[in-house]
């Protein structure tokens, strides 16, 4: 099944953020930056949190047509906790 088989895409910002963030793409990019890439995108667009994930998860099962749905949904949500880990943490007094 494709991704719009399971409503990935099922507003315009969400599919306009995924478009986008795979345009600059020029194949070279990793995963890891393609599905932040359109996670990031899809929440400065007015998307809620599961709607950008869903967006992610869309993204990564275009560049992996293969991969089954509950795959690429694990795989999406540990590269997006992984980036959010790595970013710094702003300390509080």
């Amino acid at each position: 099944m494709r991704p719009n088989d399971f409503g990935l895409y099922g507003s315009k910002s969400v599919s306009w953020a995924s478009r986008d963030a795979e345009s600059g793409d020029d194949g070279s990019s990793s995963d890891h930056d393609l599905v932040y890439r359109v996670h990031q995108l899809a929440l400065r667009h007015g998307e809620s949190e599961r709607r950008a994930w869903r967006a992610a998860v869309g993204a990564y099962l275009e560049r992996h047509p293969s991969a089954s749905v509950t795959m690429a949904e694990r795989v999406v949500t540990c590269l997006i906790r992984q980036r959010l880990d790595d970013l710094p943490t702003i300390k509080t007094a």
